[in-house]
Parts: structure tokens; C-alpha cells; sequence
């Protein structure tokens, strides 16, 4: 029996990506939508890079960037797909620039963030969609906050040497908490009341809110030498702890804590996964939505190669490497990492979603922000123009009500705007594929479904066409793996 649903539309770079097994589960049937939702396009021409977050309380999203003339401002729809920038920037009159691409919280009701300004390292609080204000300026450090936690009901934003922590917006500086670490931790994730806190000199501590204490000390132990022990990101799974490393000679290492020891081994720490030379760079981690029951933990690299890497880790342990979706482009070096993530769960026509977005540092084609699913769907309902053609006695009319007529051959067109040289286009029906066509000119691709003549009136059929992008040209040629173009509708004979 043919099923009720259709994925099928015109978009731009929108994909679902499956995932290859890096480890042992090699039959995972783990699916990743993305696309690209924005490209924020500075008035001089350089926005490097972005942060994202929003505001509790109202829809849609913010993004804040870095240029050489300092920082704009842009606000999204309820979706994160419509960007626009704002013509007024909320921290334009306080000198600001350089918001720290780690040092985004969001509480229950309000959003904070760090920036060099002409005072100093600030904390900025987000008042709406188009405003701002200064809260507190650091009077112990010159040094900028790179991340930032909620611990209960304070916020605390870490530098060089210290903390700011601040409740109800009232903050205090501090440099001589106990254990306090000389160096500067770039992430920070929470569990039962405790942050962990990975440092740029590879120590790894807990932090209650008023002490630091020490767990790193068997990993740095356990690393061989020479090893770049910066540790740039951690996350949590299903109770348990990771961090990622950078390294530019032999490639990240992604390493899990063992606080109790399970393998008996007497190592706390314990390699998770070995990441390829060319994954430099482990510098975010993202806990995904819910699938099948299960949450996965998304971690992405700066690739020297392909540009940004994506990687889930399930709830055993287990890594799967996330297909290239050609997010540099034609120069896959592009987007060389990820800046900033954040999740929100969103109304999408009474239907309630989890939304993952993050955006790239891009020196050469400015920030890009891409939305990530991992399911097999899109996250949300990208466009509702649909691109199927009838043929036949109906040949002159487009199907935007999504019928054809019985004994009609299924036509999908894909317009050439979405179409590059050496593209290969397949079109899917109920999940299997049924037809296949290599792009050889940036030109319309028309794929077809004969066997629709033989469906009776009254079938409904789920479409879904993929495409596997082409990047580049010759020997250096780049292909993602599965990408669906497409929006809900639904197509059905009559």
C-alpha cells in the first residue's frame, strides 16, 4: 500500500545526509536533514563570523556577527529560514565588538552574551529582538569571556584567571576561587548541579559555583607525547562526559571520562574516537533532538579538506560521521568551523519541533547558518511550491494541488537554479528509487516516475528527490551522499 505523504520542492541548500559508521555500528540508520538557512551578508563585506541565540519569550532567532568595522545585528523568523538585518544595531553605541563565540546563555527568561567593548569585557543582556544593554563590565581582568554557564539561578562568565558570576543582574568579579585554574576554559556543559569545564592548557575540572576541582589529571597522563592538550569542547551523553581535543599533526580525539573506572584499566579518561588528520579541530558539541526514543551527541570539526565535519555519538558510545554536505561550497575550506549552536523548540503549524541551528566561520564567503536535523524528515516545512509537473493530456499545467491524472506518467522537475554541472538527481517512491539522472550542463533535470500510469485513482504516493552534489571539478571533486530536496505536500491520482 502506497503511503500518505510527499517530500518534494524547490529550496537551495537543503539536505538530508546519512550517516556512515566511524566505529562498529555499521548497519546505523541514523539521518541528518540540513540545509542551509542563511548567508549574512555584511555591509562591508566581512562578516567573519556570527553567534546565534534568542530570546525566551518571543519567536525567532538572533545572530550577532564580527566584521572589521565591529559587529551587526540580525533577526530571524519563528523558523530560523527568513534573515534580516537590523537597521539599527542595539550594541552599536557601546563600542562593541567581537562577541564571544562561546560565551552565549540563555535562562528561563532572558539572553546573555560577552563582547569587548569600549569599556572593557561586557556582559550584554538581550532586552528584545532589537535591543541590548550593558549589565556589568569586568574590573579585575582586561581579558574578554570566553564561555559562559548557568549553574542554578546565576549565570557565570569565565576569563582568563577568574569568573564573573552574576544573578538577577547584579555580578560580581572573582580571581581567587579555590582551585582556580590559570588559564581560559572555551566550553562549559552542566550535570546534576556541576559544570565541567574543559582548559586551553588541557586540564579538565569540575566547578560548583564557588571551587574548582581537578579530574584531568589521569587524561593529560594518559596522552602520548608531543600532544596539543588544548581542549576546546565538551559535551554530555547519557550521563556521561566528553571533551575534544585540538590537533593539527595527527588529527582530534574525541575522549569520554570514567570516573568509576568500569573496564578496570585504572585510566579515568579514555579514547572515544580518533578523528582523520585533516579533522584538526574538535570546537563544538550540540545534544540533538529526540529520535526513536534516543538523543544523540552532535560534535563538529574544522577539516582542512572538506571544511566543517559532522559527527553524532549515540547512547553507547558509538560515532557515526555525518556525509560532507559540501558546506564550503565549491571551496570546501570555507566554512572552516563551527562558531555557535543553539536549540529551540518551535510551533510549526500546532506542531511542536526541536530546532538545531549553528553557524560557520567563513573568512572568504562571510557566516553562513544552517539548520540541522537528525531525522529523516526536515525540521520544518522549508517551502510549500512544489515542483511536480504532469504530463499527458495535463502536460501545460503545473501540479501545485499535488494530483496527476490516472494513467499519467509522474514528472519531477528540478529548475536549473537548483542544478549544477555533474549533479546526480534521484527520485524515490515509498523509499525505493525509481529513476536517475546525471546532470551534464547547469540546466532543468526532469525525472520520471513511469510506473504512476498503472496506479489506480485514488493512490497517495510519498515522493522524495535527491541529489548528490558535486563540488569542485576533476581529481579534487567532492560528492555528498543523499541530499533530499524537499518540502511537505501531497501527490496522489485521480
Amino acid at each position: 500500500m502506497l503511503k500518505n505523504h510527499l517530500l518534494i520542492a524547490s529550496l537551495g541548500a537543503v539536505g538530508l545526509l546519512s550517516f556512515a559508521s566511524v566505529v562498529s555500528a555499521a548497519d546505523a540508520s541514523v539521518y541528518g536533514a540540513l540545509y542551509q538557512t542563511a548567508h549574512l551578508e555584511a555591509t562591508d563585506g566581512s562578516n567573519k563570523e556570527s553567534i546565534v541565540t534568542y530570546l525566551p519569550g518571543t519567536d525567532g532567532f538572533i545572530a550577532i556577527t564580527t566584521n572589521d568595522t565591529g559587529s551587526e545585528w540580525w533577526t530571524s523568523d519563528e523558523l530560523g529560514l527568513t534573515w534580516t538585518m537590523s537597521e539599527t544595531n542595539p550594541i552599536g553605541d557601546f563600542g562593541c565588538s567581537q562577541p564571544g563565540r562561546h560565551s552565549v546563555v540563555i535562562t528561563d527568561d532572558a539572553s546573555y552574551f560577552g563582547a569587548d567593548c569600549d569599556t572593557g569585557p561586557s556582559i550584554i543582556k538581550i532586552t528584545g529582538l532589537d535591543s541590548a544593554e550593558v549589565i556589568h563590565s569586568n574590573t579585575l581582568s582586561t581579558a574578554g569571556y570566553p564561555t559562559a554557564t548557568v549553574l542554578g539561578d546565576q549565570i557565570y562568565m569565565f576569563f582568563n584567571g577568574g569568573y564573573t558570576v552574576c544573578e538577577s543582574d547584579v555580578c560580581e568579579d572573582s580571581m581567587d576561587a579555590v582551585g582556580q585554574p590559570a588559564t581560559v576554559p572555551l566550553e562549559a556543559a552542566v550535570m546534576d548541579g556541576v559544570a565541567y569545564l574543559p582548559f586551553t592548557n588541557g586540564v579538565v575540572t569540575t566547578f560548583d559555583g564557588t571551587s574548582y576541582t581537578e579530574i584531568g589529571s589521569e587524561y593529560l597522563e594518559g596522552l602520548e607525547s608531543p600532544c596539543n592538550c588544548n581542549l576546546p569542547a565538551v559535551g554530555i551523553n547519557n550521563g556521561t562526559v566528553y571533551v575534544g581535543n585540538l590537533d593539527f599533526d595527527n588529527g582530534a580525539t574525541l575522549f569520554r571520562y570514567d570516573p568509576d573506572d568500569t573496564d578496570g584499566d585504572g585510566e579515568l579518561w579514555e579514547v572515544a574516537e580518533e578523528l582523520s588528520s585533516s579533522d584538526t579541530i574538535i570546537n563544538k558539541m550540540q545534544k540533538s533532538q529526540e529520535i526513536d526514543d534516543s538523543n544523540y551527541l552532535v560534535f563538529y570539526t574544522a577539516n582542512g579538506d572538506t571544511g566543517t565535519g559532522i559527527f553524532a555519538l549515540d547512547e553507547d558510545g558509538n560515532v557515526f560521521s555525518l556525509v560532507d554536505s559540501g558546506l564550503g561550497g565549491d571551496n570546501p575550506t570555507n566554512n572552516m568551523e563551527v562558531v555557535s549552536i543553539v536549540n529551540r523548540t518551535v510551533d510549526d503549524n500546532g506542531t511542536s519541533k526541536k530546532i538545531m541551528l549553528f553557524a560557520t566561520q567563513n573568512y572568504t564567503d562571510q557566516t553562513k547558518i544552517f539548520v540541522l536535523n537528525l531525522d529523516e524528515d526536515l525540521a520544518v516545512d522549508v517551502s510549500a511550491e512544489s515542483v511536480v509537473t504532469s504530463s499527458g493530456e495535463r502536460a501545460a499545467h503545473a501540479v501545485t494541488a499535488s494530483a496527476i491524472a490516472e494513467g499519467t506518467v509522474l514528472k519531477v522537475k528540478v529548475p536549473k537554479s537548483q542544478v549544477n554541472k555533474g549533479d546526480v538527481f534521484l527520485l524515490y517512491i515509498d523509499g525505493e528509487k525509481v529513476d536517475r539522472v546525471k546532470a551534464t550542463s547547469k540546466s532543468a533535470v526532469t525525472l520520471k516516475y513511469t510506473g504512476a500510469k498503472n496506479l489506480p485513482s485514488g493512490t497517495k504516493m510519498k515522493v522524495k528527490v535527491g541529489v548528490r552534489r558535486a563540488y569542485g571539478s576533476g581529481a579534487a571533486q567532492l560528492r555528498s551522499e543523499n541530499i533530499i530536496k524537499g518540502a511537505r505536500a501531497t501527490v496522489r491520482i485521480k
